[in-house]
C-alpha cells in the first residue's frame, strides 16, 4: 500500500433499512467508525467501533378510554470494536406510551445495558470506576400533559443498577406557553451510590422566551448545577428585519 493511500481505518460507513407505516414500523442498521477517522468537519464520538442496532415499533389504535394510540417499541444495540470484533457495549429497551385525545401521555420504559469498560474514569472526585463487565437494568415512568395546553407540565423518575451500584432519579417540570410569552421551571435529581462512593446532583433550568412580533423574538436558557455550583445561562435574540 503506497504510504499516502488512505486505509479503512481512516474511514466510516453506515447502511440503514427502515420501513415506517401506520400500524408497524421497524429498523436495522450497522455502521463502522475506523480506530483513525478523522471527520474533517464536525466531530466523532467514539472511534474504532463498529454498531448494530434495530427496533420495532406496534402502533395500536383502541378505541376505548378516549385513546388516540398506544405507542409500543422494542430496541437494541450491540457494539464491538471495528477490526477485532470485541463485544463492549450491548443494549435493550421496550418502551410502552399509551397517548390520549387530548394529547396527555404516560411512558413505562425498562432496558437493560451491559458495558465494557476497558479503562477506569472518575465518576466524581475520588470515585473512580474501574475497568470491567458492568451489567444493569433500570426502570422509568414519566406523565406529561399536552403542549398544546396554555399550563402544561412532566413528572418522571426511575431507578436501577449503576456501575455495579444504584441510581436513583426524578425529573419534572411546569411552563406556561402564550403566544408572546412561554416561562419553563424544571428540576432533576440523582441519587448516586456505587462501590467507590456515593454522590447527590440537582440540575435547576428555566427557559424564558418572549416575542414582541414575528420578527423581534428572544429566548433564555439558565441553569444551576450543583455538582459544579455554577450557573450557566445562553441567551438569544433575533431580529428579522426583512424577510429572506
Amino acid at each position: 500500500m503506497a504510504e499516502n493511500q488512505p486505509s479503512f481505518e481512516d474511514y466510516a460507513a453506515q447502511v440503514n433499512l427502515d420501513y415506517t407505516g401506520d400500524v408497524i414500523g421497524w429498523r436495522v442498521g450497522h455502521f463502522d467508525i475506523g480506530p483513525n477517522m478523522f471527520p474533517g468537519i464536525g466531530f466523532v464520538r467514539r472511534t474504532n467501533i463498529g454498531e448494530t442496532s434495530g427496533s420495532l415499533r406496534v402502533t395500536p389504535r383502541p378505541q376505548v378510554l378516549g385513546l388516540r394510540l398506544i405507542d409500543i417499541r422494542n430496541s437494541f444495540n450491540y457494539i464491538t470494536t471495528q477490526r477485532s470484533r470485541q463485544v463492549l457495549d450491548k443494549r435493550w429497551e421496550i418502551n410502552i406510551s399509551p397517548e390520549w385525545n387530548t394529547g396527555d401521555e404516560v411512558r413505562l420504559e425498562a432496558n437493560w445495558n451491559s458495558q465494557t469498560l476497558l479503562e477506569d474514569f472518575e465518576l466524581e472526585d475520588d470515585i473512580i470506576v474501574p475497568p470491567g463487565l458492568y451489567e444493569d437494568w433500570t426502570l422509568s415512568g414519566e406523565v406529561s400533559s399536552s403542549r398544546a395546553r396554555t399550563f402544561f407540565g412532566e413528572l418522571g423518575g426511575g431507578g436501577g443498577g449503576f456501575w455495579d451500584g444504584n441510581r436513583w432519579f426524578i425529573d419534572g417540570s411546569v411552563a406556561f406557553n402564550s403566544p408572546h410569552v412561554g416561562l419553563e421551571l424544571g428540576y432533576n435529581h440523582n441519587d448516586i451510590d456505587v462501590p467507590a462512593g456515593s454522590f447527590k446532583t440537582d440540575l435547576i433550568r428555566s427557559r424564558i422566551k418572549l416575542a414582541l412580533n414575528t420578527k423581534l423574538f428572544g429566548n433564555a436558557l439558565i441553569q444551576y448545577n450543583s455538582q459544579s455550583g455554577a450557573f450557566s445561562a445562553n441567551v438569544r435574540i433575533n431580529f428579522i428585519y426583512r424577510p429572506g
